[in-house]
């Protein structure tokens, strides 16, 4: 019976830190935009790249901060994002982001 109680502590720890870590890179995405759209780009870049650091496995954030670099006529920075998806084998995102560069 101990067993299975700790078993079932671990499982449900596990989908909590799933469920935080999710709530936090989605607050950090809101606050990221929110720093975006009141001209603090330097704030937006840190928030972006604290996503990163959080999850750094999801291809989808390295095109969110390509992206925005873009937004901020930074094809250097872009680039490097195109590259990062290209190593994760994201070639559609990456193709995608230099469509955007190459505009």
């Amino acid at each position: 019976m101990k067993k299975i109680f700790f078993v079932f502590l671990i499982l449900l720890l596990s989908f909590t830190f799933c469920s935080c870590e999710k709530m936090e890179i989605a607050f950090l995405s809101a606050k990221a935009n929110a720093a975006k759209n009141n001209a603090s780009m330097e704030r937006a870049e840190e928030i972006y790249k604290e996503i990163i650091r959080i999850q750094p496995g999801v291809p989808e954030h390295y095109w969110e901060l390509g992206t925005f670099y873009l937004s901020n006529n930074n094809k250097h920075r872009a680039r490097q994002q195109v590259e990062k998806l290209r190593k994760m084998g994201c070639n559609d995102l990456a193709d995608s982001l230099q469509k955007y560069i190459d505009l």
